[in-house]
């Protein structure tokens, strides 16, 4: 599919224009290109329990690439902390530790000082995401109206089925969370 779309994007890209711009003019997105098939990837070489696989969303490249052109336009009218790293460009663990360092050192330099820190570790970061919160963070960051249209069709209503070689599981619908393996996820949940 990937191919065909490459190859005739020229032809194709009118065609996907008007399918984007009615979606967005209908607040909708078509079921198909909300279904995920759920490949449970391994995160350690041996694998025990269901906590040792990370669930990626396989989607529909059609939406892939919707996704890439709202991503594009949310993070024109977001302004993301600067002390955020994860899932950021040219940011990472290692200039989050920095940044912490620096911070510390300045502040520990004064007289009769201290420094306490909480590290939080969120387990199944992206199933955190409560839809309605963050529809609201969007409209309060004054983010247009058809980009949280947007993002609404796109994390309620969805559905899902696990799939593990040949076998697959039932679809179920799944109203919480965002999809990991998305494009949008990781700026969702950085929001």
């Amino acid at each position: 599919m990937y191919r065909i779309l490459k190859e005739c994007s020229v032809e194709l890209a009118p065609v996907f224009c008007k399918l984007f711009n009615l979606c967005l003019e209908k607040e909708t997105l078509p079921d198909i290109w909300k279904l995920s098939a759920i490949s449970p990837l391994p995160k350690t070489a041996n694998p025990k329990c269901s906590n040792d696989f990370r669930p990626i969303a396989l989607t529909s490249v059609v939406m892939k690439i919707f996704e890439q052109i709202i991503k594009s336009r949310l993070l024109s009218h977001i302004v993301l902390d600067e002390h955020q790293f994860a899932y950021r460009k040219n940011r990472s663990t290692k200039d989050a530790c920095i940044a912490l360092d620096h911070v510390l050192r300045s502040h520990l330099e004064k007289a009769n000082s201290y420094a306490r820190v909480l590290f939080v570790d969120f387990s199944s970061a992206f199933n955190t995401i409560v839809p309605n919160f963050l529809i609201d963070k969007l409209i309060s960051s004054n983010v247009p109206k058809y980009i949280v249209s947007f993002v609404k069709a796109f994390l309620c209503d969805r559905r899902q089925f696990v799939r593990v070689g040949g076998a697959k599981s039932n679809i179920l619908n799944c109203d919480i969370g965002c999809p990991q393996g998305c494009v949008l996820s990781p700026v969702l949940f950085s929001i």
